[in-house]
């Protein structure tokens, strides 16, 4: 240092730590003020976290290829890593921190020698809880509907596989600041049914829950919807999670409809985190319909509004082509700001997988009065 930079270093050395002190002094009422953790914008995310597997030779005619592709679906099922791919999702949540998430296909996988005989070998939800809990992130379970359930012989010996749709919520928040109530489920009308035709004529491998009036073996392959209504910061709305059928727009756009005319059907502002299963990349795509009702039914979709010139593609990682995960949000909340998350190769499980094949979705909100 410079003797004349000594000099005016030693001029200003005591009003220097006179200002410092009193702005510590004047910063320690509004450090008391801090709101507490998860206190600000709101956030949401949607995630559909794969059963991983695509259930491919199930309508088989022949009996031995049903059994080895329902034996091809438990071996796909432990090769995907769900524990791992549980963890990888737990990652996203806790780096986002979302009030709110809504799940798709969360599976359970049971096996065993007999029908009657099976143990639980991957409870997806469970792992997730786990995952997350164990990376100091705080959530409940809000809501649980399974929509699939299916008991199926293999060369192995039996499996039972189901999906569910379900909501989990931050708990790590005072109660009178985010809060729940009329937590509550369904399956659509609409609904997908998978003719097990090696199955048919043989009582003893087609449960009797499958066994169809006329004598043949359907797999009734439903999906669903859960839903909350949410206090958050003196704001109430509805927190909706859905999944629509990806086999046909003839059931999903009926499905979309009683999304919209059922639980959406509130005078609550309405936020719906979902996999519509909706493409309009392609504005012939019939499954474009439901995103264009949804539009008509006044909500706002929060990814085009926070990325107006992004498709917000989602599915079929790692080539993302597709767009089928949503948030759609009604009345009350500006979007702020949307992003997927999961889709980038450092995202993957120490085995090598995403997540899931799709990307999730996070959106956060804002509100006038929320400062």
């Amino acid at each position: 240092m410079r003797v004349h930079e000594m000099k005016y270093a030693r001029r200003w050395a005591v009003p220097v730590a006179f200002s410092v002190l009193l702005a510590l002094f004047l910063t320690l009422p509004i450090a008391a003020q801090t709101p507490e953790p998860g206190g600000g914008k709101l956030k949401v995310m949607t995630y559909n976290t794969y059963v991983g597997t695509e259930y491919a030779g199930m309508t088989s005619l022949k009996l031995a290829d049903f059994l080895q592709a329902a034996t091809n679906l438990a071996l796909d099922v432990r090769a995907s890593d769900p524990a791992g791919r549980a963890q990888a999702v737990a990652r996203e949540v806790v780096a986002n921190s979302p009030h709110l998430v809504s799940l798709q296909e969360v599976f359970t996988l049971s096996t065993g020698p007999t029908k009657d005989n099976l143990t639980t070998e991957f409870d997806y939800l469970q792992l997730l809880l786990d995952a997350l809990a164990a990376q100091g992130a705080q959530y409940r379970l809000v809501f649980y509907r399974t929509t699939w359930d299916a008991t199926v012989p293999s060369t192995i010996g039996w499996g039972r596989n189901t999906w569910a749709v379900a909501i989990l919520a931050r708990s790590d928040l005072k109660p009178e600041h985010f809060s729940f109530t009329n937590a509550q489920g369904g399956t659509w009308t609409a609904v997908l049914s998978v003719h097990l035709y090696a199955l048919d004529g043989h009582a003893d491998l087609c449960p009797n829950d499958l066994r169809a009036s006329d004598a043949s073996c359907r797999m009734p392959m439903p999906r669903g919807w859960v839903s909350a209504d949410i206090t958050y910061r003196g704001e109430q709305f509805r927190f909706i999670g859905a999944h629509l059928d990806s086999a046909s727009a003839l059931l999903e756009v009926p499905q979309g409809l009683e999304l919209l005319n059922g639980p959406a059907k509130t005078t609550l502002p309405v936020i719906v985190a979902a996999d519509l299963n909706a493409d309009c990349s392609d504005s012939s795509d019939a499954t474009c319909a439901t995103y264009d009702n949804f539009i008509k039914a006044g909500f706002k979709d929060a990814w085009a509004a926070a990325n107006p010139l992004d498709p917000g593609y989602s599915k079929t990682l790692p080539n993302l082509n597709k767009r089928s995960d949503y948030v759609m949000v009604r009345d009350l909340f500006a979007v702020q700001s949307a992003a997927l998350v999961g889709e980038k190769p450092s995202d993957m499980t120490m085995t090598g997988l995403y997540p899931s094949d799709h990307a999730g979705v996070s959106v956060k909100f804002n509100h006038p009065r929320w400062k």
